[in-house]
């Protein structure tokens, strides 16, 4: 046997040994590649792995024909592979920069960002704006902030609008008494404000029409009345339903606002106490922290045009002195 033959049958030997092997390598190559990341290469035979005496990883004995074909048939998938895990892995020390989920959250957060601050500055902008516009108060009120009568302002009726806001009567300056609050409604005839709040920080009210006079069980009012609160947050005005025309009831013991169900709000004569209940006429609920409360302050405010503001001091003045 000649040197040619032999060559020849250890040719036909290494393909025969190598052909399972090739075809293995053709099939992975022609997967989708989910399928190929569904079943990744096994792990070399662990005869197959050397070191050297001082521990250093030697790789795979290609010393054998089957180790020398795995390497062949592993290593273009594993340089990849390693490539791949090199990149992430820079890129996830480089701040995310190279991931797609990180940078989707990184955009929706600016995104989110961005839309909260601008929602902010819109509502803050719009808040000035409406408090610039609002007519001016002759004194401080103890409740009411610039912020909250910019909201209500809009509800009033028209006939008001534009007028100076006048306190006719407050508990904190004027004593605690229903029948002085009655007395001072007499100095602007027509809608006012009436104004209370809670000791837990709530303030509510309503709309009525002066000057208030004392009735037995007779409700008076108009369509234009509505209560308000801002127990839940920011304040908010309740109008009539249309089920009753109980607006508002002056009695020399109370003065109560809604009825049907409960009154919508209620105080005593002495203004130390109230309620406030479900209320048929405006559709409302409890407009202070509890049904049953502690009154902090009470205040009545009128409107008056600037034509009014000097006869009314004058008028003032000579009511006091009575």
């Amino acid at each position: 046997m000649g040197w040619t033959d032999v060559g020849s049958k250890v040719g036909r030997l290494i393909l025969d040994s190598s052909q399972p092997i090739i075809n293995q390598l053709h099939r992975s190559r022609s997967l989708p590649r989910q399928q190929q990341q569904e079943s990744p290469s096994p792990p070399p035979p662990q005869d197959d792995l050397r070191s050297s005496g001082d521990g250093e990883f030697r790789g795979p004995d290609t010393s054998s024909l089957s180790a020398f074909l795995y390497s062949f048939l592993s290593s273009p998938q594993s340089a990849s592979g390693g490539a791949d895990e090199s990149r992430a892995s820079s890129s996830w020390e480089e701040g995310f920069s190279g991931d797609p989920d990180a940078d989707w959250f990184v955009v929706s957060g600016n995104e989110l960002e961005h839309s909260i601050m601008e929602d902010y500055l819109t509502s803050h902008f719009e808040s000035q704006e409406a408090i610039a516009k609002l007519p001016p108060a002759s004194e401080e009120s103890s409740l009411l902030s610039d912020k909250f009568r910019s909201v209500l302002y809009p509800s009033l009726p028209t006939i008001v609008q534009g007028r100076t806001w006048v306190l006719l009567y407050s508990t904190a300056r004027d004593g605690i008494s229903l029948h002085t609050l009655y007395r001072k409604s007499v100095l602007l005839p027509g809608p006012c404000l009436l104004v209370a709040g809670d000791r837990k920080g709530a303030v509510f009210g309503g709309l009525l029409l002066a000057p208030f006079k004392p009735t037995r069980n007779k409700y008076q009012g108009t369509n234009q009345t509505f209560v308000f609160t801002n127990v839940s947050g920011p304040a908010k005005v309740f109008r009539p339903t249309g089920r009753n025309r109980y607006y508002f009831l002056c009695t020399n013991d109370a003065l109560a606002i809604g009825g049907g169900g409960h009154f919508a709000l209620y105080l005593d004569s002495d203004l130390l106490t109230g309620s406030s209940g479900a209320c048929e006429t405006f559709g409302s609920e409890c407009l202070a922290h509890a049904e049953d409360f502690d009154l902090k302050d009470v205040e009545l405010w009128g409107f008056a045009h600037s034509s009014q503001r000097n006869s009314l001091g004058k008028t003032t003045n000579a009511f006091e002195s009575l």
